[in-house]
């Protein structure tokens, strides 16, 4: 991982855990959460790198040597992990650390 990833992700950790520090919720539980949702965006980074470097379409070919472009598959990846992740920062009562993240493009109500 690169000097600059690793110093997001840490802004980002820092940022989430300020956020419990701050409401008396930085317990052993919410801190492990507060990991799960980094190894969520360690894992949407891992498809935003493949869908850059192979493209939103991938060329599939079969055993028979036919061949087709089908969606990326890391494009359906990123989207459900994007959605994990929002949810875990509801479940967390936590604000978005990062404001260009995708998070900001998905809206998702809590429960009633």
């Amino acid at each position: 991982m690169g000097a600059a990833k690793r110093q997001k992700i840490t802004d980002i950790r820092e940022s989430l855990l300020e956020q419990l520090r701050s409401s008396g919720r930085d317990t052993p539980y919410y801190i492990d959460m507060v990991d799960a949702y980094l190894d969520l965006w360690r894992e949407r980074e891992a498809f935003r790198k493949d869908i850059s470097k192979r493209g939103y379409f991938v060329c599939e070919t079969d055993k028979y040597g036919n061949t087709w472009n089908k969606v990326n598959p890391s494009v359906a990846a990123r989207q459900g992990t994007t959605v994990k992740m929002a949810a875990q920062l509801i479940k967390l009562g936590l604000n978005n650390p990062c404001a260009d993240d995708d998070l900001s493009l998905i809206h998702i109500s809590e429960p009633t």
